[in-house]
């Protein structure tokens, strides 16, 4: 496992891909720890809580599913391949931290349609789930934050930066650095790799997906085409240099969606640039983009986290920048 620090953590907290995704249904009816309901603007979303088994109040944090209509709840299901958010929330509570997962506008019991929602409107309700979480006298409001894996990543950093007094903590999955049509070009150039097609011609697909990328992004201003209309033109570079708090970002080695070094980088410089020295960057060798172990091109369908992930999920270090 490689380990990346800016500094050290010792500065006073603040306030106290696209990746393709169906919409998935049949786990509904998982109850998993409280069942909750929570309103985030008109809409009213669904969602679990789950709470140490100590005396509170707790921290907390908020956990956010990437691109898609998927719900966390698949990863309690008894055929889950990789159950990562129940793996990752076993290992919070265990922690001491109460975890809040809910899903999206439009699965299961969540109003609304996360297909016409903007990265903007997926932050509000995160923004609305810490809300929620400050009026539970189980929960310490000024210790919440927030979890992303992939697009939950942006998401994650979003809020982040858009609420400094109400977020304590971010934490990445990884999550991307890039624009959104990088990210997207950085994707299909690993699936041509994978093909076996040769370099030149790589190059030129990119280029031309790049051009049509940039088409759609210019169609969009006037009327979105889908939900990739709604997000191709995001670019996190701004948002990443307004993040105030300390903040754990974990890559894969071997994640052909993200790609470690390239977003590593990025997210350094942007830290720099700010200024913001609370900053620990886990890149864990072998890992693919859920962090489970994954050789490049292969199929995947590792059942657990790779090693190292775990380790680097629960580093003291960043934990002791919390005070916790």
């Amino acid at each position: 496992m490689t380990k990346a620090k800016i500094a050290l953590c010792g500065l006073a907290l603040v306030g106290a891909g696209m990746m393709a995704g169906a919409q998935v249904t049949g786990t509904g009816a998982l109850e998993i720890g409280e069942e909750i309901l929570f309103d985030s603007g008109d809409l009213t979303l669904s969602g679990s809580l789950l709470l140490p088994e100590t005396a509170g109040p707790h921290p907390a944090v908020v956990m956010l599913e990437g691109s898609g209509g998927y719900s966390f709840r698949r990863h309690w299901a008894e055929d889950a391949t990789l159950p990562l958010w129940r793996l990752i929330s076993d290992a919070m509570v265990e922690r001491g931290f109460a975890v809040l997962l809910f899903d999206k506008r439009g699965v299961n019991r969540s109003e609304g349609s996360w297909r016409t929602s903007t990265f903007e409107d997926l932050a509000d309700d995160a923004v609305a789930a810490i809300a929620y979480l400050r009026d539970r006298e189980e929960i310490d409001g000024t210790t919440i934050g927030v979890m992303g894996h992939s697009q939950g990543g942006w998401i994650a950093q979003l809020v982040a930066a858009r609420s400094p007094e109400d977020v304590a903590f971010v934490v990445t999955l990884a999550g991307p650095t890039t624009t959104v049509k990088e990210q997207i070009l950085d994707d299909r150039e690993s699936e041509w790799r994978c093909e076996g097609l040769a370099e030149s011609r790589i190059a030129r697909k990119r280029g031309w997906t790049r051009f049509l990328l940039d088409v759609n992004e210019l169609l969009s201003r006037i009327v979105p085409l889908g939900y990739i209309g709604r997000i191709v033109d995001y670019d996190p570079a701004e948002t990443l240099r307004r993040i105030t708090q300390p903040m754990l970002a974990i890559f894969g080695g071997t994640d052909r969606l993200v790609w470690a070094e390239k977003n590593v980088e990025l997210l350094k410089a942007a830290f720099e640039e700010s200024g913001n020295t609370q900053l620990i960057i886990h890149t864990i060798p072998g890992a693919g983009h859920g962090l489970q172990p994954y050789e490049p091109c292969s199929a995947g369908g590792a059942s657990d986290f790779a090693p190292g992930f775990l380790d680097a999920l629960l580093d003291p270090s960043f934990y002791e920048c919390l005070g916790i």
